[in-house]
């Protein structure tokens, strides 16, 4: 039985560029994520808390569920803000990363999200919960906001 069948998770980027939104999509959840929170009801501790946005510059091969690291990772960076949706939206927490007009001034590729104890600045480290693709050229004229909301259902 695939677990996607009985819980739904749903990720979704919004990306703004000097304070304006210039893109949103949803992207893929990773099996480390669903195994982490149907955990929680055999009574485990997760150990997925959201920490790092890495971009990568790599878009092949495209993402798939069993993902555990980019293809071709690049740069990290630590959320700024992270918090769960206040009511009347529950199960949804918004998580935000933030790239200065100096940081990641490259053809992004592709995007992941990593959470964990043992996830660090260190490319590979934690585990990744999410994976999508864009392509983006980033200048030093540009600042980009990258906010990623979870939404469990």
């Amino acid at each position: 039985m695939n677990i996607n069948n009985k819980i739904k998770a749903v990720g979704r980027f919004e990306i703004f560029e000097n304070g304006r939104k210039i893109k949103e999509f949803n992207n893929l959840i990773t099996n480390i994520l669903l195994d982490e929170m149907i955990g929680i009801l055999a009574g485990y501790i997760p150990d997925i808390d959201i920490r790092y946005l890495a971009i990568g510059l790599d878009p092949a091969p495209a993402p798939a569920v069993g993902d555990t690291s980019l293809n071709d990772e690049e740069e990290r960076y630590f959320y700024i803000d992270r918090s769960l949706t206040p009511p009347p939206t529950y199960g949804e927490i918004v998580t935000d990363f933030y790239l200065t007009s100096g940081d990641g001034n490259v053809t992004i590729e592709e995007l992941g999200v990593f959470g964990g104890s043992t996830s660090s600045l260190a490319a590979g480290s934690g585990s990744m919960i999410s994976h999508v693709l864009w392509n983006y050229t980033k200048t030093s004229a540009v600042e980009l906001l990258i906010r990623y909301t979870v939404t469990l259902s």
